[in-house]
C-alpha cells in the first residue's frame, strides 16, 4: 500500500505544479497586456503634452523640451543653451505653470 500512497502523492504534486505554471503564465500575459495599455496611453499623453507645449512661448518650450524630453539636468540645459541656471529654473517654473493652466483652466 505504500507504493499506492506514493503514486497518489506524486500525482497530486504534479497536478499542483502544473496549475501553478498555468497561473504564472496567465499572470505574465496579463502583466504584459497592462504594460501595452499603459505604454499606449503614455504615448498619447506625451503627444498631448507636446501639442500643448507648442502653444507656449518658445523660451519655455525650449527649456521644458530639454529637461523632460531630452533628459537633461538643469545644469546641462544651462550649459547647452548658454542660459544662466537661474533663468532655466524660472522658465521651467513659469512654463509648467502655463501648461497647468492649459490642462486645468480653473
Amino acid at each position: 500500500f505504500t507504493w499506492l500512497y506514493r503514486i497518489a502523492y506524486n500525482t497530486a504534486i504534479d497536478k499542483v505544479r502544473s496549475q501553478t505554471n498555468k497561473t504564472s503564465k496567465e499572470i505574465q500575459m496579463d502583466a504584459s497586456n497592462v504594460y501595452m495599455i499603459t505604454s499606449e496611453s503614455l504615448n498619447q499623453d506625451v503627444m498631448d503634452i507636446k501639442t500643448h507645449l507648442k502653444s507656449l512661448d518658445e523660451k519655455y518650450q525650449i527649456v521644458i523640451n530639454a529637461l523632460f524630453f531630452e533628459g537633461m539636468t538643469q545644469q546641462e540645459a544651462s550649459d547647452e543653451l548658454e542660459i544662466p541656471l537661474g533663468t532655466i529654473k524660472s522658465r521651467l517654473k513659469i512654463g509648467l505653470r502655463e501648461l497647468k493652466k492649459i490642462y486645468d483652466p480653473e
